[in-house]
């Protein structure tokens, strides 16, 4: 928790809670330090209600801050959010959403089970590709997207390879049509629509 420094009724500085000790070595109560103009700050008890994707709460200069008897507040002021911080925003959230559909999987028609679907799960099909073509084997044990284990055929890897780059694709081709949105966005609302597309 942080302290004030309060001096003839302004603050001074805000920092760690001082260490003072007793004579007993324990650590002084706050009665003690605000006696000596050290007093816990707060900062979040005023925090105000913001509409978060319109508008921001920004934390004011600790010079501004409420000074009761007992205790220092954080206080902040609201400021309405631009069209180009919304757009990053949105951006934000975008790529959010597609790190997302990388971690979430593929059911592939060719085994009928859901499998890792990230870039580094398609480097590791292909790695695993070549190693049958070097040990010249057909099949192979193969950890699904629940981590469970199924026997497959170097054809049927083959084909997962296929629907994997095909998905890869599909993602890609979403997310530069959803950035090309972004970017010709004139208005907040024409943002809202896409973040609000985007889901939770």
């Amino acid at each position: 928790m942080l302290y004030a420094k309060i001096r003839e009724g302004k603050i001074i500085k805000v920092g760690n809670r001082p260490n003072w000790k007793d004579d007993d070595g324990n650590l002084v109560g706050d009665k003690i330090l605000r006696k000596n103009g050290y007093f816990p700050v707060y900062m979040k008890q005023k925090m105000p209600k913001v509409d978060e994707f319109y508008q921001s709460a920004i934390l004011k200069q600790y010079e501004e801050w409420e000074i009761t008897d007992d205790c220092v507040y954080a206080t902040y002021k609201v400021e309405e959010q631009s069209v180009d911080q919304i757009r990053n925003k949105v951006e934000r959230k975008l790529k959010a959403y597609i790190s997302k559909k990388y971690r979430d999987g593929l059911v592939s028609n060719t085994i009928n089970e859901k499998i890792n679907s990230s870039l580094i799960d398609l480097t590791k099909m292909k790695n695993l590709l070549d190693y049958l073509n070097d040990k010249n084997q057909d099949i192979i044990d193969f950890r699904v997207f629940d981590n469970s284990i199924v026997s497959i055929t170097k054809n049927q890897l083959q084909q997962m390879i296929s629907e994997l780059n095909e998905y890869h694709i599909d993602i890609l081709n979403e997310k530069w049509n959803i950035e090309q949105r972004i970017k010709e966005a004139s208005t907040i609302e024409d943002l809202k629509t896409i973040f609000e597309e985007l889901g939770q």
